[in-house]
């Protein structure tokens, strides 16, 4: 006997095509058992869901910077006190989580450092921007700048002769790129 599940919704079944129907009748309370066992499974199950996500490496290290669903960077302020700040890795999405106490001012530049080697993070194509890089699940690596300065969104992907940009400050530094930009 097979039995094609043919969809999942609100917990109950729909059954697809069913082989040798006649000795399938004979059985129903097996079958009814059966369903009843896989809506039960559904029902007290956790279906974990895996979305592979882009890793962020140190370029001078290539250690991962990635901490569950957050890019963790070692820093100092324009006081030289030391801090952590968690990035999100979505590319344009600018929030970020700090302590308290690790205080800086919009338009102050931080310095953003690997937490493994301890190399400054700082782009060679502009002293305002910092540098890692982001390996996709395609294992396609790209050049990843972001602005050092505090509330200032702009974001690059670069690879080869190509740069897409992010963020509402983005065009602050393309003259400084040099390179074609793609949409």
């Amino acid at each position: 006997m097979i039995i094609e599940v043919a969809r999942i919704h609100s917990n109950s079944f729909i059954l697809g095509e069913i082989e040798n129907f006649n000795k399938v009748r004979n059985n129903k309370p097996k079958i009814l058992h059966l369903c009843l066992e896989m809506t039960n499974f559904i029902r007290t199950s956790t279906i974990n869901l895996f979305v592979m996500q882009n890793d962020f490496l140190c370029p001078s290290c290539l250690n991962i910077l990635n901490v569950g669903n957050n890019v963790v960077f070692s820093t100092k302020n324009k006081e030289k006190k030391e801090g952590l700040i968690i990035m999100h890795p979505e590319l344009g999405n600018y929030t970020i989580v700090k302590h308290p106490s690790f205080v800086f001012d919009k338009g102050d530049r931080i310095d953003f450092f690997c937490p493994y080697c301890s190399k400054k993070l700082t782009s060679d194509r502009n002293e305002n921007l910092a540098k890692v890089i982001m390996r996709d699940e395609n294992r396609v690596e790209y050049e990843i700048h972001f602005s050092r300065i505090a509330g200032e969104h702009s974001t690059y992907k670069i690879i080869g002769m190509n740069v897409e940009i992010y963020g509402n400050d983005a065009s602050e530094y393309l003259d400084f790129l040099n390179l074609t930009q793609t949409f």
